[in-house]
């Protein structure tokens, strides 16, 4: 799922909504997941939407922002496009913010100054470490995901950060094909298989690993992944008895 062919199914909510106020909101903290980290991107959701600048005209596709990190002395110029009919909203242009300074996983904060086109983004900087971290290596003939040590000083979000620990079941897979990954609930599917717990010939997963396992492949907000989870009606999925907040799936069936 490109940046391009995000849809409105990403999130299954109708932004813009008017009864949002824009610029409402001083700030807005943001766990950044590993797709947004790939492309550079972050959401366009209701928590945005209040923050950022209203589109001046009823046609207006997109705004030009700049967002300056005051903890590496550097500014980006970033484009917000607005949601359309068929795809919802996102910012572009943070891929050389997030390489040289975060992790997927890391935790920012956007805030608002007085010039509604100019925008501050923190992390919260901490003590180096090193782990074995989830990466795309482009370098091949075919895309892979494997594990690399990683030396990063940003805080994080541990639900979120792509340790081996949690996610080894991904080393040496490749991405999923763009026909499997335009269907959120496929996508579940195959991180289920990829990386949960076998249990008598079914998968469990805890809800968080799950959620930023999906985030690996595509954009899929919690309240999408519950809902998929908790009104699938195929017999796919259902709640882990035997786990606080984890799920399971039933492999052959078709959600």
């Amino acid at each position: 799922v490109t940046p391009a062919s995000t849809s409105r199914r990403a999130s299954r909510q109708p932004w813009p909504n008017e009864d949002l106020p824009y610029r409402s909101r001083t700030s807005v903290d943001h766990t950044l997941t590993f797709y947004e980290y790939i492309h550079g991107l972050l959401p366009y959701d209701s928590e945005m939407q209040e923050l950022l600048p209203a589109p001046l005209l009823p046609s207006q596709k997109s705004a030009v922002l700049t967002f300056e990190c005051p903890q590496s002395f550097t500014t980006y110029l970033v484009e917000l496009r607005y949601p359309t009919p068929n795809r919802g909203g996102f910012i572009l242009g943070l891929d050389d913010f997030y390489t040289e300074n975060l992790v997927p996983g890391a935790v920012i904060a956007i805030q608002r100054t007085d010039n509604d086109g100019h925008y501050r983004v923190e992390y919260l900087s901490e003590r180096a470490k090193s782990e074995q971290l989830l990466e795309l290596d482009e370098r091949r003939a075919q895309q892979r995901y494997v594990f690399r040590p990683t030396t990063y000083a940003c805080g994080v979000d541990d639900t979120m950060l792509l340790t081996e620990s949690r996610f080894g079941g991904l080393a040496n897979e490749k991405p999923l094909e763009e026909k499997l990954r335009r269907r959120p609930e496929a996508v579940v599917a195959a991180t289920f298989e990829r990386i949960g717990d076998r249990r008598e010939g079914n998968f469990s997963l805890p809800f968080d690993t799950l959620l930023a396992g999906v985030n690996i492949e595509r954009p899929v907000s919690a309240a999408l992944l519950r809902s998929i989870l908790d009104h699938d009606d195929t017999g796919a999925f259902s709640r882990d008895p035997d786990a606080q907040d984890s799920y399971t799936y039933v492999p052959g069936t078709t959600p």
